[in-house]
């Protein structure tokens, strides 16, 4: 404090020294500022950058989570499976119709192929034509065909014609 009130112990070099001081310090703080600025600009810009990447791969990572989730080609089989049943169902009612506007016809028939074959499958008829009066569905008359086919099959090839 002496130097600032008493100026005339103080010689120019003295002076030019002490505003050099004050000056040189301000100019310090000022940079040092400016400095602090442009690292926090730097780092703001690099964090946002970050942030950005950031949420992308959560993003992605959603995404890979949902679509483990969702399997689609479990989805698709459900589909597959749902329409091959319904198809099915379809096909199985239109040849239960079919079965049913021509079964007397078909009775007919198996009583014509018995005597035919002068009653050898008597009793496989027989059968058939139970199922036939019960009036099931296709599926039950599919066993008793397919043995008196078999049968059919063996007896022909024996030579029993």
């Amino acid at each position: 404090m002496n130097i600032i009130f008493f100026d005339k112990a103080l010689t120019s070099s003295d002076w030019l020294n002490f505003w050099g001081n004050i000056i040189g310090s301000i100019l310090g703080v000022v940079g040092a500022f400016c400095v602090m600025l442009w690292q926090l600009k730097r780092e703001r810009e690099k964090n946002r950058k970050e942030k950005i990447d950031n949420t992308f791969f959560n993003l992605l990572t959603l995404f890979q989570n949902v679509k483990s989730e969702f399997d689609t080609y479990r989805f698709i089989k459900a589909i597959e499976t749902e329409i091959n049943t319904h198809k099915n169902l379809k096909r199985l009612n239109y040849y239960n119709n079919e079965l049913s506007k021509r079964r007397e016809q078909f009775i007919k028939d198996i009583d014509e192929f018995d005597k035919l074959t002068d009653s050898i499958y008597k009793v496989y008829c027989s059968s058939i034509k139970e199922a036939l009066n019960m009036d099931i569905d296709i599926g039950g008359y599919h066993t008793h065909i397919k043995r008196l086919l078999s049968l059919v099959e063996k007896n022909s090839q024996r030579g029993f014609n």
